[in-house]
């Protein structure tokens, strides 16, 4: 029990950690998480098989694919921007400012693909 909310109270600090971070290091962050999981791919394929009845090819396919996402969003972490957007009156400007939300808890349905899962919510909880 004392390890559940050892993990807990580190995901509770998590956002702020993240919000304030470098995006180079939420990019590294990433780029970290797609190498564990080019690393354990067969490991993860397994895993989708074994929850989702797919063939092993086909998971293994799926892992290759939303690893190719966490690189993709490690590069674009790297690269976060505001925006000007006009506003309703002419003389002024509003400025956007994005930043990361910190950990997203995700409920999908069994045949979701585990790579759109990544791409919903990882964008928003670290990019």
């Amino acid at each position: 029990m004392g390890e559940s909310v050892s993990i807990v109270s580190r995901f509770i600090s998590l956002p702020k950690l993240i919000a304030f971070s470098n995006p180079r290091d939420r990019g590294g962050l990433l780029e970290n998480l797609y190498s564990l999981m080019i690393d354990r791919q067969h490991d993860l394929a397994e895993i989708i098989h074994l929850e989702a009845g797919k063939i092993l090819p086909d998971a293994l396919s799926e892992v290759k694919y939303a690893a190719s996402f966490m690189k993709f969003y490690a590069e674009e972490a790297k690269r976060i921007e505001g925006e000007i957007v006009s506003t309703p009156v002419t003389s002024q400007r509003g400025f956007v400012f994005k930043q990361p939300i910190g950990v997203v808890g995700a409920i999908t349905p069994v045949r979701l693909s585990r790579l759109m899962v990544i791409h919903i919510s990882l964008r928003r909880c670290i990019c």
